[in-house]
């Protein structure tokens, strides 16, 4: 962790919900301080955050442009700003449009959350697809050597067309088959054990991510055509 003086760095998480709330416990021994914000903090909490030694985004897509709006007239030059947005190449468009000269940038997508962090965070993988700065690099050892993350660097662009397979692919077939509540069936195998927790993954994760998932990454769509017109083959050819 970034430390100056031997002094622990203070954190801001801009975001409430389950990931903030996962970063602050895993965080929470290697800072001075701790504080979230979330859409009704009031302007004195808010400005504790944006005075922060490390500023995390930890808000939904659709948030960024009002957030980076504010940061913009409160960040300090020195602050680490870090994007753990799990889309890359939009985040990495508006945070060059509203902070065009910040010196100190992470970003990043840790793959995963409050469940499989839930023992350990040991070689599990975080993403970085940009680093500006010293303190930057200082975070991402930090992860390596302290949270025993598995670091992984890439492009933006590269980013989202592998998350188009793994994330908006993966949710997509999840939320098809939800409706079906395969839990309710019966007799169970191995295979089909599979496919419910595929079917529970809708069920876990917030609607909001979701929709991100599928939506914010511009490759997504290219990647559910192709499943849905392979679904609409192989049920031509099955009703034949």
């Amino acid at each position: 962790m970034i430390q100056r003086k031997n002094k622990k760095p203070s954190i801001g998480i801009i975001g409430r919900g389950s990931f903030s709330q996962l970063l602050k416990r895993l965080l929470k021994p290697y800072a001075s301080e701790i504080n979230l914000i979330g859409r009704d903090s009031s302007q004195q909490e808010r400005d504790v955050v944006f005075k922060s030694d490390i500023v995390i985004l930890s808000v939904t897509l659709d948030a960024y442009p009002k957030v980076l709006k504010e940061l913009r007239a409160k960040l300090k030059p020195e602050t680490l700003l870090v994007d753990v947005c799990s889309v890359k190449v939009i985040p990495a468009n508006l945070i060059n449009e509203y902070l065009p000269n910040h010196k100190n940038l992470l970003l990043s997508h840790p793959l995963f959350g409050p469940q499989s962090a839930k023992e350990s965070t040991t070689n599990l993988k975080f993403i970085v697809t940009g680093s500006v700065g010293g303190r930057a690099k200082e975070l991402v050892y930090f992860c390596q050597n302290k949270l025993k993350l598995s670091i992984i660097y890439m492009t933006a662009e590269d980013h989202d067309r592998a998350m188009a397979y793994t994330h908006a692919l993966t949710f997509f077939v999840s939320q098809s088959l939800h409706p079906f509540k395969l839990e309710e069936h019966g007799i169970t195998t191995p295979s089909f054990n599979e496919l419910l927790d595929l079917s529970n993954i809708a069920k876990n994760e917030s609607k909001e991510l979701l929709i991100s998932i599928h939506k914010s990454n511009p490759y997504s769509k290219e990647v559910r055509d192709k499943f849905a017109d392979q679904v609409t083959r192989l049920k031509e050819e099955l009703d034949k």
